[in-house]
């Protein structure tokens, strides 16, 4: 599953453009990420032995229309210690959740 959703994340982060509000500091992306419903993400985390190993708050900025607002999201990091492989996921509604990233070569930063 994972090697269907990579390159379905990647592709958008090397679509990525600037809007016209970009500064030398920053930029707005215009990236597409996958949301899933809990049984496909937790069929797919189970199949690569991920467990949840951390859990935070993500904070973006929403725009709809004109409208921007900086919005919290709980997000889980799942990895596999073992194999290294890792996937960080955002809850975007009661049973749905957008796969951020996913990758390899988890381990603990020194």
């Amino acid at each position: 599953m994972k090697k269907f959703l990579l390159p379905l994340l990647l592709f958008p982060l090397i679509a990525t453009s600037q809007s016209n509000e970009s500064t030398q500091n920053y930029f707005y992306a215009d990236t597409k990420i996958v949301c899933v419903p809990d049984e496909i993400l937790k069929s797919s985390l189970s199949s690569y032995g991920e467990q949840p190993m951390l859990s935070l708050s993500s904070r973006r900025i929403a725009q709809s229309n004109d409208n921007r607002e900086n919005r919290e999201y709980p997000s889980v990091l799942f990895g596999n210690a073992s194999t290294g492989s890792w996937t960080l996921v955002e809850r975007q509604g009661e049973d749905i959740y957008c796969i951020i990233g996913v990758g390899e070569n988890l381990k603990p930063h020194r």
